[in-house]
């Protein structure tokens, strides 16, 4: 049987996720970097129409900059412009 530590994996995914926290706290950019998570998250949750109308941003958009995400392994530092 094989036995499986998840205070560890939670400790290594808490490592990584301030570790990308980290690298934004002083990116000049950090504004802009929150505010298209912010958009990120509000098109998941409520979709492509309430997404444009609230930010005036396209889905072809939102969909690029999860793509970015996804190729950079959650960096966050990949939405600056």
């Amino acid at each position: 049987m094989q036995q499986i530590y998840t205070e560890s994996f939670l400790r290594g995914y808490a490592r990584k996720t301030m570790r990308s926290i980290q690298d934004i706290t002083q990116h000049p950019y950090k504004h802009v970097i929150e505010q298209r998570l912010k958009i990120i998250q509000f098109y998941d949750d409520f979709g492509e129409q309430a997404t444009r109308q609230a930010f005036s941003v396209s889905r072809s958009t939102v969909f690029s900059w999860k793509r970015r995400l996804k190729d950079n392994n959650g960096s966050l530092r990949c939405l600056a412009p």
